[in-house]
């Protein structure tokens, strides 16, 4: 009955774990959307692609957005739904999964870009000056390099990054600086330049449906979107920040239909094929914007001995830990129902049992030592990364207050987590040691039997050859 409890807590714990990483996925997103342009690199030169749509030596295709893909559905009573198929449905249909497919083309242009990939926003930090101070003599201004305002200070023979894009319908740039044209289609022009050193400098330029979001895991839309899509959970914007739900240090630098953009990325493909798709949300406009990059202090991240690679490394953790314990919950539904075989049928089969119990018990042991040191791993990565928050929090608008408490409550559930492991383990242990007791017990008793029965054996032998010998006589 024990082994059974054990079994019982064992699968409790393993399926908990993985509601946990499924909601605490969202926060470990959140945070990654944080990052990822901050481990991008400033951009210095634009270009378009050429006529086969390849960029030149130096270089990079510039990817500005992706399409999710969706999950695969059905569509029944004029409905779509999630669902692996039809089963034994009438008019059903079932509705393939689409994809991800990144986004390339916008407005009939593919961007390349060159930047210089030594340049890290941990490097360029060290060179730059709060807002309103002046640059070391040697060295001048470039810009606003992130959100805290803190100003990009290049050597005086350096270039300075782009600072400024503009897209419109002149063909000549306006007065105010230097500027590189290019001749873009339908009648547009981008303008650039790197001389603007009184706005943000260019780290991203990427698309948007409409302002984006104050929490930079959600998607802001006016429109209802498909319900398969894999983003589906993360339009519309939720968490604000003050009065507002949205980031207003991106800028806007051109716009055009949802459809357009799927047009010339050959997405429109795949949604034609998709059914119940809300087509109406095409006419929904897709922004072109660029930003600098989200400020994190830097003093603090060295003051507490955060190692930003630490919180890539807990994001392929996180999805790793996920699929282990899924694994556990298969084994522990299984050692389950095979430890109720067991107890039923005890009386028909006893040694065999020893044996099969046994077996259960150290796989047990082992699956909770795995759950052990998931938790444990998942502790101190979860304790560096509110480190990294508390390091974000001087970030005005950025302070993603739920998502910090998320992970502090996850960090207290790990704890949890931990502790019953390491009852259970105590508790499979000592189960270990009674069935090595049992076993030696029943060992001793089939082995004293087994002598009895042979001394029986024997006497009856005896027996039966002293009875033939009187009768011989």
């Amino acid at each position: 009955m024990i082994l059974l409890f054990s079994l019982i807590i064992t699968l409790i714990l393993s399926i908990s774990f993985v509601s946990r990483k499924h909601t605490s996925h969202k926060s470990i997103k959140s945070i990654f959307s944080l990052l990822d342009d901050n481990f991008n690199f400033p951009i210095y030169s634009i270009k378009l692609a050429n006529i086969e749509n390849e960029c030149d030596d130096k270089y990079l295709s510039y990817q500005i957005g992706y399409y999710p893909g969706t999950k695969k559905g059905i569509y029944f009573k004029n409905k779509v739904k999630k669902g692996k198929s039809c089963t034994l449905l009438r008019n059903c249909e079932t509705i393939s999964e689409t994809s991800y497919l990144p986004i390339y083309i916008w407005d009939g242009n593919k961007f390349c870009v060159k930047n210089k990939k030594e340049l890290k926003y941990e490097n360029l930090i060290r060179n730059s000056v709060k807002y309103g101070n002046e640059c070391e003599i040697g060295y001048k201004k470039c810009g606003i390099l992130d959100s805290n305002n803190r100003i990009l200070c290049i050597e005086n023979i350096a270039d300075c990054p782009i600072n400024k894009i503009i897209i419109n319908n002149n063909l000549n740039p306006p007065n105010d600086y230097s500027y590189t044209s290019l001749s873009l289609n339908n009648n547009k022009y981008l303008h650039y330049t790197n001389e603007a050193i009184d706005n943000p400098i260019v780290v991203n330029i990427s698309i948007s449906l409409g302002n984006y979001c104050y929490d930079p895991y959600e998607l802001n839309t006016q429109y209802p979107q498909y319900i398969l899509d894999y983003n589906f959970n993360r339009y519309f914007c939720s968490h604000k920040n003050n009065d507002s739900f949205f980031d207003n240090s991106s800028i806007l630098i051109d716009s055009i239909t949802k459809s357009q953009v799927y047009y010339e990325n050959k997405i429109d493909l795949l949604i034609n094929e998709l059914k119940g798709y809300p087509l109406f949300s095409l006419n929904e406009k897709y922004g072109l914007y660029f930003r600098n990059y989200y400020g994190i202090d830097f003093n603090c991240i060295n003051d507490k001995n955060i190692n930003m690679n630490d919180i890539t490394k807990f994001n392929k953790w996180n999805n790793l830990s996920k699929k282990l314990n899924i694994l556990c919950i298969v084994l522990s539904t299984f050692m389950f129902v095979f430890g109720l075989f067991l107890c039923f049928n005890c009386m028909s089969f006893p040694n065999a049992n020893f044996l099969y119990f046994s077996i259960l018990n150290w796989i047990n042991i082992f699956m909770e030592i795995m759950i052990l040191i998931l938790g444990l791993i998942s502790f101190l990565y979860l304790d560096k990364i509110n480190l990294t928050l508390y390091c974000f929090e001087k970030v005005k608008g950025y302070q993603l207050y739920k998502i910090k408490n998320n992970l502090q409550y996850e960090k207290r559930v790990n704890i949890i987590y931990i502790i019953i492991s390491g009852i259970i383990i105590i508790i499979f242990i000592t189960n270990a040691f009674f069935f090595a007791l049992e076993k030696k017990e029943y060992e001793r008793n089939n082995y004293v039997n087994r002598i009895e029965r042979r001394i029986i054996f024997r006497n009856e032998n005896l027996n039966n050859i002293n009875e033939e010998e009187n009768n011989n006589l």
